[in-house]
């Protein structure tokens, strides 16, 4: 779970799927989750603090003695949550980058376009001197569709949509 937060989704995950990683760059809220977890003794759950655009690399020796987080990691499913508008556009990482990444992730993944008429996506783009126009659900439907076999989709709201991406 990518962008986890305080893990609301990742619970709903927990309940089927063994286990659940839930990645957030706020050490505040993944701690929140931490201590939910703790008190309700739930071990399904592992919340991580992790910035995907910025892994930590590979460590130790030569650098092969503990290996990143998405070097290890090989999950059935990858959820992206309101997460492409914060690394595409904050980040500055192009669509297709970012569904590079979500590529190498998971041959499933659930991701959740966040357009750039979004209340979050104007807030984002709101400092930047030059726009994104290359940001749109246009742009990112033909990169998916480069990427993945677009299983399904459902629009979350007028400026959000869900869609279920498979690998190859």
């Amino acid at each position: 779970d990518v962008g986890a937060n305080t893990g609301v989704f990742s619970e709903i995950l927990a309940k089927h799927f063994k286990s659940v990683v839930a990645l957030d760059h706020d050490a505040g809220a993944v701690d929140a989750m931490y201590r939910r977890l703790r008190d309700a003794a739930d071990s399904r759950i592992v919340p991580l603090v992790l910035d995907v655009a910025d892994p930590s690399p590979d460590r130790g020796w030569r650098g092969k003695e503990r290996r990143s987080l998405l070097h290890r990691a090989n999950p059935d499913l990858a959820t992206w949550l309101a997460v492409i508008h914060h690394i595409c556009l904050a980040g500055e990482v192009p669509i297709g980058g970012f569904l590079d990444l979500v590529a190498e992730t998971s041959p499933h993944s659930i991701v959740e376009f966040v357009g750039p008429d979004d209340p979050m996506s104007r807030r984002l783009m709101a400092t930047r001197k030059v726009p994104r126009r290359d940001y749109s659900r246009e742009s990112f439907l033909a990169a998916a569709e480069q990427r993945f076999t677009i299983v399904g989709s459902t629009a979350v709201s007028a400026t959000r949509d869900l869609f279920h991406l498979r690998r190859g």
